[in-house]
């Protein structure tokens, strides 16, 4: 058990393992970086270039919005998690994908490469039981909107953005269900669905009519739920009694990024990360 926590953390090596998949070194990182005005790469190890995967970024050092790139719809172009508003495209700013991370170009002081600024980069690679990518177009009115995916599980959590309309993201979670909803750019507590979706190992179906816009495309992000004993990744929920008691969440390994949002009130998403640092015997 030693071995394997240590090697989760990337801190024993192990020859054993055939599949480097199987590491989540090999699968996730946060990397924080200082902007420095000019072309350069991240290199955190992950394999986008031919690997596929997303990239999350986020400046800390002021209240700019979130940027996300994925290798499905290409480098330079951009969703915002706290914005509703379509893709857009930014030239300068995440410019490629590479073997060992991404590459950026010299952005500019609201986005990814002023150098008096700091970012956190959050980066996932498509890996079976951990993080898939999609793109699909919405059928016409009135037909069942469903895709394939390539997560090997069914997904605990389905973020999906229409890419064409300022159209809110649709947030599936297992702990609200295929009757509810969030919407990961606004604070609103889960919204009614009416059985607005099906997830299962192979595909995502059923999503309603009344949540997305027909003949449009979109972006999935699929994260896997697992529970076994080397899984890499957990979407849960927990109950807190009341303003003062302490809850506890046992997920059976030390995480490294947790994202979390009240599904009964109004309240804000919350990104917790080791390198930026998770407060602990807090209020936090």
């Amino acid at each position: 058990q030693d071995q394997l926590e240590a090697r989760r953390g990337g801190a024993w090596p192990d020859a054993s393992v055939a599949n480097p998949d199987t590491l989540i070194e090999n699968n996730f990182s946060t990397f924080l970086y200082n902007g420095d005005g000019s072309t350069r790469t991240i290199a955190n190890g992950i394999d986008l270039a031919n690997k596929g995967g997303l990239v999350w970024l986020k400046r800390r050092d002021d209240a700019q919005h979130h940027y996300l790139y994925d290798t499905e719809r290409g480098a330079t172009k951009t969703i915002n998690s706290s914005l509703a508003n379509a893709e857009s495209t930014l030239s300068t700013d995440l410019t490629g994908f590479a073997s060992n991370g991404f590459t950026l170009g010299n952005g500019d002081n609201n986005t990814l490469g002023d150098g008096t600024r700091t970012f956190v980069s959050w980066t996932f690679k498509k890996a079976t039981k951990f993080f898939d990518v999609q793109t699909f177009t919405s059928q016409s009115s009135g037909s069942t909107k469903s895709f394939n995916h390539n997560l090997g599980s069914t997904p605990g959590m389905v973020l999906l953005k229409n890419l064409a309309n300022s159209d809110a993201w649709l947030v599936y979670h297992r702990s609200v269900g295929t009757d509810n909803y969030l919407n990961l750019n606004t604070t609103g507590s889960q919204q009614s669905g009416s059985g607005w979706i099906t997830v299962d190992s192979t595909s995502v179906s059923g999503i309603a009519d009344n949540v997305t816009y027909n003949d449009s495309p979109y972006v999935a992000y699929l994260f896997a739920h697992e529970t076994g004993s080397d899984s890499m990744i957990q979407c849960g929920s927990y109950t807190h009694p009341d303003d003062t008691s302490t809850v506890s969440v046992d997920l059976g390994w030390e995480p490294q990024w947790i994202l979390f949002k009240s599904i009964g009130q109004s309240s804000n998403w919350y990104i917790f990360d080791t390198m930026r640092g998770i407060i602990t015997d807090s209020n936090s």
